[in-house]
């Protein structure tokens, strides 16, 4: 999670999206461990409630989505940072 959330922010902070000092960061590494752990316990939650009435395929059709989003985010900032640097 460290990692992730680390390129996470090196990303946002290269492409121009995010800045920030040595006291922004912080509040900012305090948010992201309380989004994460508030997000694990959500996940947990529906998957308690709901997880054994959904099929092994509806769950695997899920996780593909995720996987797609999160690479078509990636691909997204990349052609943003790529234009930045066209551009000067």
């Amino acid at each position: 999670m460290l990692v992730s959330w680390t390129a996470v922010i090196a990303a946002l902070h290269g492409a121009g999206l995010l800045a920030f000092g040595l006291l922004q960061a912080i509040p900012v590494a305090i948010g992201a461990a309380c989004g994460v752990i508030a997000s694990f316990f959500l996940l947990l939650a529906i998957v308690k409630k709901i997880g054994k009435h959904i099929s092994p395929k509806t769950r695997e059709r899920a996780v593909h989505a995720m996987g797609y989003l999160i690479i078509a985010v990636g691909a997204a900032m990349g052609v943003r940072s790529i234009w930045m640097l066209v551009r000067g």
